[in-house]
C-alpha cells in the first residue's frame, strides 16, 4: 500500500533533512516527494510529502533536527 508522511520547517531544506533522516534511518521505501508552501500573517510553514510503499503506516516517532513549528494558536498568543 501507499502511504504519505509530512515533514514541515521554517525553511525547505530543514524539511528536506528531516524526511532524508527518516527515510535513511528506517530504510523507507520512498517513492515520491510534493512540496507544499502556506502563507500566513506570521511567515511561512514549508512541507515536503513523502510517499512511500509499505504494508502498514509507519508510525514511529520522528527526531528530527529542527525545532518543530509552534502552532498558530501559540503564535497568535505570543504577538499578544
Amino acid at each position: 500500500m501507499k502511504f504519505v508522511k509530512v515533514f514541515t520547517a521554517s525553511c525547505f531544506e530543514f524539511a528536506q533533512l528531516d524526511a532524508n533522516k527518516w527515510i535513511l534511518q528506517n530504510k523507507i521505501n520512498a517513492v515520491g516527494f510534493d512540496l507544499y508552501t502556506s502563507h500566513t500573517d506570521f511567515g511561512s510553514d514549508y512541507s515536503i510529502a513523502v510517499s512511500y510503499e509499505a504494508e502498514e503506516p509507519d508510525e514511529r516517532p520522528v527526531e528530527v533536527y529542527t525545532q518543530p513549528i509552534a502552532p498558530r494558536s501559540d503564535l497568535i498568543m505570543m504577538e499578544n
